[in-house]
């Protein structure tokens, strides 16, 4: 290896790899850690055989030897972390106490209560474990808050992923959450027995942050104001429109409403141009540092510990302290500190789409902004800032473009025009909301300086509006695979190579990664078109039939009772997506009988064909039976000539197991959904 390397200028980053690939292995081959002890334990010899061999022989052996540790150590930690949401669910309904953690959510249907169960039927849990208890709404749910003890009568389940391909699962969101499973409990199946008043810290800071908020609303914000204006100084987005949250998606602000390192670094800036008469004085310098600091981590545990505030936070923490050194720290190296720090605590953060664009955007400004800023060689202070923000922005876009585009699904087109806006404005906010907050003994000055805050948050929002309505402001429904998103970072690997040193090996490499990316992306597109079919998915509560007749021509057939066709839809678009088809429309149907390129099927979710009788059997190819039919499978032969028959996962396993039944009797073929996730029959 070079001594001028990437990886032999930055030593932590050398660390921070292996560490991340322990944390993959584990969660994507996730086993107990019972079962785990045996592999570790053979790591530990093996590691040890290695580490003896290095002293005895060259270096490269302890190499080898410290990155087999931390492959282990992150493996471990990741395992104690999904540990947390392993649970053993019983078949039965039982009475549980719960302790609801956070202030319960109203849902459409239900009361949401994140709870930590505490017994099982009377049996104190060794360990709490973390449900989501979904409660009929009715007069008493509605009163319940945090901290209420109740005894619940339920059946515990996992969340089990639909088994769409590409479709979000959210088990998984949920485990690496630390969250087991759910339970629905129905109206008088629960009894509230007491109210823990204990508040921990977080609970006294979330007062805080809501006594802002109220202060906020006292000095004349609402609305999106309010909202925007709450987001950027205590990291709460949950009160913002959806309106607002698409305009800056569609603009390319969305970075701007989460606390990053813009908003830690013009406090820092603030705090350290405060303490400048201290920095003067050795002892006083040390004094100011150790006061910024320990502000700043107030601010990051005010705004609940995000992802993006504790890698800044973190940052900015190391540069403060490399201020009272001699020997300044590379700032790559600092950002991958800041990662293998947060790792260590908390392996799963990996996973988290704020850590992955937050380190992103950073170590693509760091490697790339000089790289573009030396393209362009100017002296006048304007022209510089120009040329500086428009080479951070090209450089923290190509950093995070594959990220949203994965996630997301979208290309913001004037993400260059946005930044020129938004981040002085931004800027501009941010210290006049400060100011505002330290005015506070002066309730009058405080007023006319909210009104001026309520009128820049209201120009900000109104410029990016109109950014956001511009023809072809983004390019939508993009879908990147995660080997397509590895071999953009590859290629931009190269491309900074090249431009460190021009070579004509370099310049090679550099072109066939770009030809590779793009023919890649090319291919994966056409073997993944929706050839034509017929297509069922596992969507609970939603019997509905896909017909494919060409990428241009697709709808959905759905019975006239179809109440939740929008969850449908959520479900199986990244999937339509990867196929390259577009939203398809919804049709309903009376009979629910419905014929395709010589396919007949039928949809049955109600008691319409009960005690019925017909002189001739209708040919039907697929019976679709869901949950709403109590019938049995004789009635509908009394009907139909059944070819085959689709069970839905919406049906109780009394009807499932007594339909399995009367297929096997009649030698009729049959498919559950719950185990297929989705059905394509091609024709």
């Amino acid at each position: 290896m070079r001594r001028n390397s990437v990886l032999q200028k930055h030593p932590i980053l050398r660390l921070l790899l292996p560490l991340m690939l322990g944390i993959v292995l584990a969660d994507a081959f996730y086993q107990p850690l019972a079962s785990l002890q045996g592999y570790l334990l053979g790591i530990t010899l093996f590691s040890f055989v290695l580490l003896v061999a290095c002293l005895w022989r060259c270096k490269n052996w302890f190499v080898l030897f410290l990155h087999l540790t931390l492959m282990g150590v992150g493996m471990l930690l990741t395992s104690r972390w999904l540990e947390k949401a392993s649970f053993t669910f019983p078949e039965e309904y039982g009475a549980y106490q719960i302790r609801i953690e956070e202030q319960p959510e109203e849902k459409p249907r239900s009361i949401l209560c994140r709870s930590s169960l505490l017994t099982s039927d009377s049996t104190l849990m060794e360990t709490e474990k973390t449900f989501l208890f979904y409660l009929a709404k009715d007069s008493a749910s509605y009163q319940l808050t945090k901290g209420d003890t109740l005894w619940v009568y339920a059946q515990l389940e996992p969340v089990e992923p639909s088994g769409i391909p590409e479709a979000f699962d959210y088990g998984r969101y949920l485990r690496r959450k630390g969250v087991c499973g759910s339970a629905y409990v129905a109206s008088g199946h629960w009894k509230m027995v007491g109210h823990s008043s204990l508040m921990s810290v977080m609970d006294r800071l979330e007062k805080v942050r809501e006594g802002l908020k109220e202060r906020y609303r006292e000095l004349g914000f609402q609305g999106d104001e309010l909202a925007l204006l709450t987001a950027l100084t205590v990291g709460e987005k949950e009160d913002l429109s959806e309106e607002i949250r698409e305009v800056y998606s569609v603009s390319g602000a969305s970075h701007v409403l989460a606390i990053s390192g813009l908003h830690i670094g013009l406090l820092y800036s603030i705090l350290w141009m405060f303490f400048t008469p201290w920095r003067r004085n050795r002892k006083l310098k040390v004094v100011s540092v150790l006061i910024i600091i320990g502000v700043l981590w107030t601010f990051a545990a005010l705004t609940g510990f995000p992802v993006s505030v504790v890698r800044s936070v973190i940052m900015f923490s190391l540069i403060g302290i490399s201020s009272l050194l001699q020997e300044k720290p590379h700032t790559l190296n600092t950002l991958a500190t800041a990662a293998f720090l947060m790792l260590l605590f908390r392996p799963l953060w990996l996973f988290e789409i704020g850590f992955q664009m937050s380190f992103a955007a950073v170590a693509s400004i760091v490697l790339l902004h000089p790289k573009l800023s030396s393209l362009w060689n100017v002296r006048h202070w304007s022209l510089r800032w120009f040329r500086d923000m428009l080479s951070v922005s090209i450089a923290a876009q190509i950093g995070v473009a594959p990220i949203i585009a994965f996630y997301f699904h979208r290309f913001s087109v004037y993400f260059l025009l946005t930044n020129f806006w938004v981040i002085p404005m931004v800027s501009v906010v941010m210290y006049v909301a400060v100011f505002m907050l330290v005015l506070l003994p002066f309730p009058t000055l405080q007023q006319w300086v909210a009104i001026l805050e309520i009128k820049l948050i209201h120009w900000q929002n109104a410029v990016l509006e109109g950014i956001s309505q511009w023809p072809s402001a983004t390019i939508d429904r993009i879908w990147l695979t995660v080997i397509e998103v590895f071999a953009w970072y590859v290629m931009v690997w190269l491309c900074y190579r090249f431009f460190q040193k021009h070579t004509p090996q370099r310049t090679l490499q550099a072109l066939a990664g770009l030809l590779l990316l793009v023919g890649g992306h090319w291919w994966l597109g056409q073997q993944a078109i929706m050839k034509p079919g017929i297509v069922f998915y596992n969507v609970r509560g939603c019997p509905a039939v896909h017909l494919v007749s060409g990428l241009e021509e697709s709808y959905i057939v759905a019975s006239d009772s179809l109440q939740q066709v929008d969850q449908l839809i959520r479900q199986a678009d990244p999937y339509w997506m990867r196929r390259n088809l577009a939203v398809p429309p919804v049709r309903t149907i009376e009979n629910q009988i419905v014929s395709f390129h010589g396919k007949r099927i039928c949809l049955v979710n109600d008691e319409r064909w009960r005690r019925k009788t017909s002189a001739q059997k209708l040919p039907i190819d697929y019976l679709y039976v869901s949950s709403g039919y109590r019938g049995t499978l004789e009635e509908l032969c009394t009907l139909f000539n059944v070819h085959e028959v689709i069970v839905d996962s919406s049906l109780s396993d009394y009807y499932r197991e007594r339909l399995e039944r009367e297929c096997r009797e009649k030698h009729i073929p049959l498919r559950r959904m719950s185990s297929e996730g989705i059905l394509e029959i091609l024709i």
